[in-house]
């Protein structure tokens, strides 16, 4: 516990941290999200013909709840694809299925040819309402001819595994596929199609959500090959993506439709929720509670062990006043970042960003850092992130594990989950970063408490299932330090496509889950 100075109140940074996880989380809640988009309308509407809904993602059976409440006269029919299996008859008349995330899987496959089918049945006159969510990539797959679903299933870890940013992931991606780089949206033509994005990627780039099922696309087979190429993994991949990504290269396979495409004319897209709804709610609540705070980037990218030792030492800035922002403080972040898989490691941005912030805050009193996926889970754990503080690597030397140790690997969490809480998230937002300041230490010197969102991760929080709440881009990560370092150093920390960790952090052994 600590105290707010100037004020009898004593603080708990752990709570002060999840409290604002979870405005953050309420802030981008996917089926209120929907019921709002909705009740403003959509001008290009046409009413007169059926309409049916189709949502994919790790929020895609909350956004269907909602628009389902919201549809005057209901749907049609329809199709729900989640990482999880669900009750086939929960949103009736909707079709329910669930697939494979990271790592598409025959799910993918069978949901993939699903939606092929919907889109092709489409007629003039007729509605789709698209819903989408974070890891639809993943969750949806229509590999073309020649390509196999295992070919793109050892592509896509190779390049999680090589920590590829996800708009280079998503490039190759949408050429190895028949549905991506805005392939679907055409296949809809001539039918009116409205999509509604949950954005779990940095900048809310429309072509990379969901590798832009319903978007027009900016990349080419080039770019694609020069992905693999400039990851290292070219000779890995298998003969035929080599050969599909040569011969569209050489113009013998059509590139994905462009902007100027004439089935795309009846498309449109409309981002409802995002990281900086949820960085800003952060903030919020952090005042709320007698914070002073800043939403200083949205924007983090990086690869997320060196963006935990940046927050460390931003820490230490914050408590030994340094920063502009006096305590009490919370800097609040978000983006995404990268980890590098190397050896037998898991990977999980969330997890190793906290672990690259324990040994910088090894000592300091009354400083926290949280990481976490908004989504409930962090890269290919069951976590969604994690909490360190000044006590995390003694308790961890006491009980005979290393902190450094695994790091090569990147990153195994069985090593860290005993000594710090793991937090389970709603939905993906993209990272988010926030930090506490709290001052009244000894001979004065200032506190921080900061709390710092990175990639996608579920957390349970006050009740709620994270698995239900919502997509973003990007994960969703609390950092609290005491200091006021962790602002500075998030500017250049990124989110990764492909990570995991687990917290370090004060408490015993709390879990933080991702979905």
């Amino acid at each position: 516990m600590m105290r707010i100075p100037g004020t009898s109140k004593a603080v708990d940074l752990r709570d002060v941290a999840r409290g604002c996880l979870d405005a953050a989380l309420d802030a981008v809640e996917p089926g209120e999200l929907v019921r709002k988009a909705l009740s403003r309308g959509n001008p290009r509407d046409d009413r007169a013909g059926r309409t049916f809904v189709m949502a994919i993602g790790k929020a895609a059976e909350r956004m269907a709840a909602g628009a389902l409440e919201s549809l005057p006269g209901g749907a049609a029919g329809g199709l729900v694809v989640t990482p999880t299996p669900v009750d086939a008859d929960a949103l009736a008349p909707l079709q329910m299925l669930a697939a494979e995330h990271p790592v598409p899987g025959p799910g993918s496959l069978e949901a993939g040819r699903a939606l092929h089918g919907l889109a092709k049945s489409l007629e003039a006159g007729d509605r789709l309402l698209a819903l989408i969510s974070g890891g639809s990539s993943a969750l949806v797959t229509y590999p073309p001819p020649g390509v196999s679903l295992g070919d793109v299933s050892v592509t896509t870890v190779l390049l999680l595994r090589a920590g590829t940013p996800i708009g280079e992931l998503n490039c190759v991606r949408k050429h190895l596929d028949r549905l991506k780089g805005g392939r679907l949206a055409a296949l809809c033509h001539p039918a009116r199609t409205h999509a509604l994005v949950v954005s779990d990627v940095v900048g809310d780039r429309l072509d990379v959500i969901a590798s832009g099922l319903m978007t027009a696309d900016s990349t080419s087979y080039d770019d694609a090959l020069s992905v693999l190429r400039n990851r290292g993994v070219w000779d890995d991949v298998p003969a035929p993506v080599r050969a599909h990504l040569e011969a569209g290269a050489r113009g013998e396979v059509p590139e994905a439709p462009g902007p100027l495409h004439p089935h795309l004319d009846r498309t449109t897209v409309e981002v409802i929720g995002n990281n900086e709804l949820a960085a800003a709610a952060a903030a919020r609540e952090a005042e709320a509670r007698g914070f002073v705070s800043a939403v200083r980037s949205t924007t983090v990218e990086g690869e997320a062990r060196e963006v935990g030792v940046r927050l460390s030492r931003l820490a230490r800035r914050l408590r030994d006043g340094e920063d502009d922002l006096r305590p009490p403080a919370c800097l609040v972040m978000g983006g995404e970042t990268t980890v590098t898989v190397r050896g037998a490691g898991m990977g999980g941005p969330n997890l190793e960003v906290a672990l690259g912030a324990a040994a910088g805050l090894a000592g300091m009193p009354d400083m926290l850092v949280m990481s976490v996926g908004t989504d409930g889970r962090d890269g290919p754990t069951d976590a969604a992130g994690a909490w360190v503080d000044g006590s995390t690597v003694e308790r961890a030397r006491k009980a005979g594990l290393d902190p450094a140790v695994g790091r090569p690997d990147r990153h195994r969490p069985h090593r860290h989950q005993r000594h710090g809480p793991h937090a389970r998230p709603r939905g993906r937002i993209d990272t988010l970063t926030i930090r506490r300041l709290c001052g009244g230490a000894a001979r004065g010197s200032p506190q921080a408490c900061a709390v710092f969102t990175a990639p996608t991760h579920r957390i349970r929080s006050r009740g709620h299932d994270m698995r239900r709440t919502f997509l973003l881009p990007a994960l969703v990560g609390l950092a609290l330090a005491i200091p006021h370092t962790v602002q500075g150093q998030f500017f250049l920390g990124g989110h990764a496509a492909f990570t995991t960790y687990q917290d370090g952090g004060a408490g015993g052994g709390a879990r933080l889950g991702l979905n």
